[in-house]
C-alpha cells in the first residue's frame, strides 16, 4: 500500500485510547507495528500501559504486543 498522509491522519482520529482498550479486551491483545509511522500509536499504547489499562509491550516479530489489564479474581 502506498503512503497516504490523509489516511495516516485519519488513523489518529480512529485509534482513540478507548478503542484501543476495547480491541485489546475483545481480542485478548492489541499489536502495533514497529514501522516509524506508528511511533504515535506505540506512544499512545505506552501511555495506556503507564496508566494501568494495558500490560505487555513486548516485541513479537515485527510488532509490539499489548494485553488488557485483567483484574485478579478474589
Amino acid at each position: 500500500m502506498a503512503y497516504s498522509a490523509a489516511h495516516e491522519r485519519s488513523r489518529r482520529d480512529i485509534e482513540t485510547p478507548e478503542r484501543i482498550v476495547a480491541l485489546a479486551n475483545k481480542n485478548g491483545r492489541f499489536s502495533v507495528s514497529l514501522r516509524y509511522r506508528d511511533d504515535w500509536l506505540r506512544a499512545r499504547c505506552m501511555r495506556l500501559k503507564r496508566d494501568g489499562l494495558l500490560t505487555g509491550g513486548h516485541r513479537q516479530g515485527s510488532e509490539l504486543v499489548f494485553y488488557p489489564r485483567r483484574e485478579p479474581r478474589p
